[in-house]
């Protein structure tokens, strides 16, 4: 069974291998394209068998089991939008070969971090993954300056000393490097608030927490295209899972960690909330109405906010901490499948032309109707139910958080719930806003790509209604199950 599940990591490979050697793009795209198709089919069929019959496989560092299988369906997913981009957004360029071949290894990659329960294969794959989100910003139609993401790699360099540091106090305290199925092993107090620290600041630094936040992406997100972008998303939501499934083997409910988490988290929240602001409403000091800046910075949003919510559950007793938690981990599931609908919607943006600046795109609505719908629909979505269950879910443990916790906590709550709505409030600001300005408004002044591709309506047909079926076979699970999602992020 071991190895029939990891025929799509082997697919991934000699995916990397063909692309590598095929130089003719119109075929070499159709591949990809086939490869990610195959990929998510395969996966899906796994994940069913492996959901009615459970089963948990080791194989030297790998976990193959129901959890690892539900992440991998995502990057699959992932990939499969991907690779439509992929194919409609970027023209032939030079080195387009090499471009595919190492997209195909940070899904890998990222697939790899998934799987691990190794603290030193995980960091591997994790530092490969950053390295090369970065490496492939400057292949493109247009040449890019190094000096673009200086400080992107300084980042990676900072995160990887932290993560370093973090295995060997792992090492030096519980003699392994392996962090799957520790039993009784009580790390000491000290050791456990240095280790989560490096932990949170490791895998958070390159993910825009504060003090870094979106200065070190400032030009990527810029000067990236949207293909480009969606492989940092996805990086994003598998980092998340990264951190919770590490702290998750640690004690840490300690009020220093938390503190810790939540100052850094809510500083970061605040500060990608204020730059979506400036870049949708002024035009000064670099701030230039993108589309691509705001959507990235909505994801910088996004790890802030998971992480501040979860620093602010942990503060909770037991059984409000689980209902909590998997309350939390639907919302942001749901969440980054609500955003990736919204995101398909760009396909015909970036296959029109090489600009995202939101005052100068218009009048797509003439013959792109079913995009504009589809982003519409999407804010519905945001609104009802996805921000309405969560937030009702919050609403229905208030009175027992004050009732049970000091007034320190139940102020701390508010001031996060607060937190939440603004940002919810913000997201829909924004979807609103590109609804309006894109589709609904006459103007247009964009420069248009000299040729562009007649994309088939069905892919957006299809993008849709796998995310809206997926939203939905969630929301029933999150109900029929109160512990699906509260078991996905432990070992």
């Amino acid at each position: 069974m071991f190895f029939i599940a990891i025929i799509p990591l082997i697919s991934l490979v000699v995916g990397a291998i063909l692309m590598s050697i095929l130089k003719e793009i119109e075929l070499r795209k159709k591949i990809y394209l086939l490869l990610s198709s195959g990929n998510l089919i395969i996966n899906s069929i796994l994940l069913i068998i492996n959901s009615v019959f459970p089963n948990q496989e080791i194989f030297f560092n790998i976990l193959i089991s129901h959890n690892q299988y539900f992440f991998m369906e995502f990057i699959f997913l992932f990939q499969f939008v991907f690779s439509i981009f992929n194919k409609y957004e970027l023209k032939d360029f030079q080195n387009a070969y090499l471009f595919d071949a190492i997209s195909l290894i940070i899904f890998l990659s990222l697939i790899g971090i998934v799987i691990s329960i190794n603290f030193l294969a995980f960091l591997s794959y994790f530092f490969l993954a950053i390295m090369l989100i970065g490496i492939i910003f400057y292949f493109g139609e247009f040449k890019k300056e190094f000096s673009l993401l200086k400080k992107y790699f300084i980042v990676c360099f900072l995160s990887l000393v932290c993560l370093l540091t973090a295995s060997i106090f792992f090492y030096l305290e519980a003699g392994t490097m392996q962090f799957y199925n520790l039993g009784g092993l009580s790390l000491s107090y000290t050791n456990t608030i240095i280790i989560s620290i490096l932990i949170i600041l490791g895998i958070g630094i390159p993910c825009g927490i504060f003090p870094f936040s979106i200065y070190h992406l400032k030009n990527y997100f810029q000067e990236t295209s949207f293909s480009h972008l969606l492989i940092y998303m996805l990086f994003n939501f598998i980092s998340i899972f990264g951190i919770i499934q590490l702290l998750s083997i640690f004690n840490v409910a300690r009020s220093f960690n938390i503190i810790i988490m939540m100052f850094l988290s809510s500083l970061g929240l605040v500060t990608a909330i204020y730059h979506i602001i400036l870049e949708i409403f002024t035009s000064q000091d670099g701030y230039t109405y993108s589309l691509k800046k705001v959507m990235g910075y909505t994801f910088i949003c996004d790890f802030n906010l998971i992480l501040l919510l979860l620093s602010n559950i942990y503060l909770l007793s037991t059984p409000i901490l689980t209902n909590l938690l998997h309350s939390l981990i639907f919302f942001y599931v749901s969440l980054m499948l609500i955003k990736l609908l919204v995101f398909s919607t760009f396909i015909q943006i970036a296959n029109h032309s090489y600009e995202d600046n939101v005052r100068t795109l218009g009048n797509f609505w003439l013959k792109y109707k079913i995009y504009g719908i589809i982003m519409f629909l999407s804010g519905l979505i945001l609104i009802f139910p996805l921000s309405l269950i969560y937030l009702n879910s919050l609403f229905l443990h208030y009175e027992l958080i004050v009732l049970e916790i000091n007034s320190l906590v139940a102020l701390i709550t508010t001031l996060t719930i607060v937190l939440l709505v603004i940002y919810l409030l913000i997201l829909l600001l924004c979807i609103s806003h590109f609804f309006i300005q894109v589709y609904l408004s006459k103007r247009s002044s964009y420069l248009k790509k000299e040729t562009s591709y007649n994309i088939p309506v069905l892919f957006i047909y299809l993008i849709t209604v796998i995310l809206i079926g997926f939203i939905i076979v969630y929301a029933v699970i999150y109900y029929i199950n109160p512990y699906f999602f509260y078991n996905l992020f432990f070992i």
